[in-house]
């Protein structure tokens, strides 16, 4: 009997992704099936003699893992895997993989969508055309330019160098970059110039976020941070909603601590209906779908289906989020 793989969480349309010969070649490794999970118990029931998990958003909590004996792989649709318990998949010698690289473009694309949409108050804009207010606009006065203005990157991995050359081509921005993880030396191969967080944060214009979550960025930018920033700046994020201390956004953005925010993410989401952030003028929100094109979409579960195929081969897919060796499913001393 084949091995299975689940596709959780599925959001490319199923016609394209059968069509696509990665497809076709793990079709004949393994036998597939498809479901959105609703609930922690119904993943457990899908997951129970699958061999290798495609998940999105859905939670690889240790209950889920404990369900599943068979399971060799969690390929994570995406950059960030919060959703999933990497540490006690290790312990259970299951591999995780996560797709970095495919979404540095479009998510940085959406970042400058942001930015621009708060430096000219699109959303406001849009509000007083359709509602018949053309002339009344200017009352909330002018927007500014990008250009010439400095960017703080906070985070300087593909999306976060993507970001700042994009920035730096299209608008002439400076950059000043953030990531003790990143040498100097590449910062400043990649269009940046390497500073401290207290230097970004009181010299930027626009400080943008680009960190995955995990313990050391949960919080990374509260009250101190925001009282660094200037009383002109904007701050947006495309990373993680917890990676911001909401309430200090809040205080932050209503007390002029900074002047806007662009928000494609949040601490819950969606956000309760009483949410502050949902009701000030100086914030705008997207849905978390900075990554939400057609083409990155195909590119990251095509991307999961190739180190599904690794595995089934004995192989060891790209990108592993632990240490394990995929052939004998050991921890790698």
């Amino acid at each position: 009997m084949k091995p299975r793989v689940l596709f959780a969480d599925v959001t490319f349309e199923t016609a394209k992704l059968q069509k696509e010969p990665k497809y076709l070649e793990l079709l004949s490794l393994a036998e597939t099936r498809y479901t959105i999970p609703q609930s922690e118990a119904e993943l457990c029931d899908v997951i129970r003699d699958v061999e290798i998990a495609i998940v999105g958003d859905s939670p690889i909590t240790p209950r889920v893992l404990d369900a599943a004996p068979k399971l060799k792989l969690v390929a994570k649709c995406g950059v960030g895997f919060d959703n999933i318990d990497v540490e006690y998949a290790t312990r259970k010698r299951v591999l995780v993989t996560n797709v970095p690289g495919v979404l540095a473009g479009p998510v940085a694309e959406h970042t400058l969508l942001l930015m621009l949409a708060v430096a000219r108050k699109l959303v406001s804009a849009d509000s007083y055309v359709r509602t018949e207010r053309w002339d009344a606009f200017r009352s909330l006065g002018a927007g500014f330019d990008l250009r010439g203005k400095t960017l703080g990157v906070i985070g300087f991995g593909a999306i976060g160098r993507r970001v700042a050359e994009m920035a730096r081509t299209a608008f002439g921005m400076q950059i000043l970059a953030f990531d003790p993880l990143v040498p100097p030396e590449k910062i400043r191969n990649s269009a940046g110039e390497p500073a401290t967080l207290e230097q970004l944060l009181g010299e930027s214009d626009i400080v943008s976020v680009h960190v995955p979550l995990m313990p050391a960025t949960t919080g990374l930018v509260g009250e101190k941070e925001l009282r660094r920033m200037k009383p002109s700046a904007v701050l947006i994020n495309t990373s993680r909603g917890r990676v911001l201390d909401e309430k200090a956004l809040e205080k932050a953005l209503t007390s002029g601590w900074i002047a806007a925010a662009g928000l494609d993410v949040l601490e819950k989401e969606p956000p309760d209906p009483g949410s502050l952030l949902l009701k000030l003028p100086n914030v705008t929100m997207t849905p978390h779908t900075a990554a939400f094109t057609a083409e990155a979409t195909r590119a990251l579960w095509l991307a999961c289906i190739g180190a599904s195929i690794d595995v089934l081969k004995g192989e060891r897919p790209r990108s592993p989020a632990n240490v394990l060796n995929p052939t004998a499913m050991v921890v790698e001393k």
